[in-house]
C-alpha cells in the first residue's frame, strides 16, 4: 500500500469487449515528481431523440494519458496531464446512420492548494483551491478546438466544536471554435434525479467528451442552464444535528448525524451581451438568468456510505417555489 510502484487493473465486463470497460495504469512515486501512465476503453449507452422517436447510441472511447505531479510543498502542487483518445458515436437502432469518430489530444495543467482538515462528512477548517487550464487543438475540419480555464476556491471557518461555515466559488470559461459546455443545477450523485431538458446529458461527441457540471445548485434540476461560461457560489452552515440516534423498535443506531443550511447561486451563459442577472417585473426586482436556491439538509454515514438528504426552494427575490427533495451519496464540498 505504501510502495513506490503501483499497478491498477480495472474491468467491468458486459457481454463482450466492445460493450465493456477496462483500464490499466502504472504509477511511479519513487522521485519528487510522481508520474503515471494509463490506458483505457469505455462504452456508454445514451438514448437520444425528439420526444417522438428515440434512438440508442453507443459511445466508445479508446485512450491513454501521461500524468505528472510536482509538489512545491506539503500543501501546494502542480499537476499536468497529456491525453490522447479516439471517440466513436454509433446509432444502434439505425444502422444506416454513419458512425461519427473523432481523435482528440487533450493537455491540461492544474495548480492546487489544499490544507483542509476533514471532519465526519466534510472539511471543517482550512482552504483549498484549484486553477486549471485545459484544451484540445483542432486537427482538420472535423476536429474539436477549444481552450478552457476552470477555477474552484473553498474556505472553511471553524466556529466551534463541530460547527463550520463553508464558502465556495467555482466557475469556468471556454473559448475557441468548439468551446466546452457547462451545465448547472442539481447536486452530485443525485439518486432521485430529474432533468430540465429532454435530451440531457449528451447529443454529440463534443458533449460526451467535455460536457462538465457546475454543482451543487440545489432547488433546480440537472441542466437547468447551460453555456460555455458559468459561475456558482455556495454558502453552508454545518452543525451537529444528532450525536446519537437510537431506534427503540429496531436494533439500529446512528452517530454523528450532521445538519446543514445553505444558499446556492449561479448562472451559465454563452453570449456576454445577453447575460442579465436581474430584471424588473411590475416595479419589483427579480432574478432573471441568476438562479438562487436555499434550504437545509442532513448528513450521515449509513452502513459505510456517506448519505445526504436536502430539501431546497428556488427563490427569485419575490417568492419561494415548492420544495424539491434530494437524496444523494458522497461528501460535501
Amino acid at each position: 500500500m505504501l510502495g513506490d510502484h503501483r499497478i491498477y487493473i480495472q474491468t467491468s465486463l458486459v457481454i463482450d469487449l466492445k460493450n465493456s470497460d477496462y483500464a490499466v495504469a502504472y504509477y511511479n512515486l519513487s522521485k519528487r515528481i510522481d508520474f503515471g501512465l494509463q490506458l483505457y476503453h469505455t462504452a456508454r449507452f445514451v438514448t437520444y431523440g425528439n420526444g417522438f422517436i428515440d434512438f440508442l447510441y453507443r459511445y466508445r472511447t479508446f485512450g491513454g494519458n501521461v500524468t505528472g505531479s510536482y509538489p512545491f510543498s506539503r500543501f501546494k502542487r502542480l499537476d499536468a496531464t497529456l491525453g490522447l483518445e479516439n471517440i466513436s458515436r454509433e446509432n444502434l437502432d439505425y444502422a444506416l446512420e454513419p458512425i461519427d469518430r473523432k481523435t482528440l489530444l487533450v493537455p491540461s495543467v492544474s495548480f492546487i492548494h489544499d490544507n483542509t482538515l476533514f471532519g465526519y462528512t466534510a472539511p471543517v477548517a482550512g482552504t483549498r483551491y484549484n486553477l486549471t487550464v485545459m484544451g484540445s487543438p483542432k486537427f482538420g475540419e472535423e476536429g474539436i478546438g477549444f481552450t478552457s480555464v476552470l477555477t474552484d476556491f473553498r474556505k472553511y471557518f471553524k466556529l466551534g466544536d463541530d460547527y463550520t461555515f463553508a464558502t465556495r466559488l467555482s466557475g469556468g470559461a471556454s473559448f475557441g471554435p468548439n468551446p466546452m459546455q457547462f451545465f448547472i443545477g442539481g447536486t452530485d450523485n443525485w439518486i432521485n434525479y430529474e432533468y430540465a431538458n429532454y435530451n440531457f446529458p449528451v447529443s454529440s461527441i463534443e458533449d460526451y467528451a467535455f460536457l462538465s457540471p457546475g454543482l451543487p445548485l440545489r432547488g433546480y434540476d440537472y441542466d437547468q442552464q447551460a453555456g460555455s461560461k458559468y459561475f456558482i457560489t455556495n454558502f453552508e452552515l454545518r452543525f451537529p444535528l444528532f450525536r446519537y440516534l437510537i431506534f427503540g423498535a429496531l436494533p439500529l443506531g446512528f452517530a454523528n448525524i450532521e445538519g446543514v443550511t445553505f444558499i446556492d447561486a449561479g448562472t451559465a451563459w454563452t453570449d456576454n451581451n445577453s447575460l442579465r442577472l436581474f430584471q424588473e417585473v411590475n416595479g419589483s426586482t427579480q432574478t432573471d438568468n441568476l438562479l438562487l436556491g436555499t434550504g437545509l439538509g442532513a448528513r450521515a454515514n449509513l452502513f459505510g456510505f456517506p448519505f445526504k438528504f436536502d430539501v431546497a426552494w428556488r427563490y427569485n427575490l419575490n417568492k419561494f417555489s415548492s420544495p424539491k427533495y434530494y437524496f444523494s451519496l458522497g461528501y460535501d464540498f
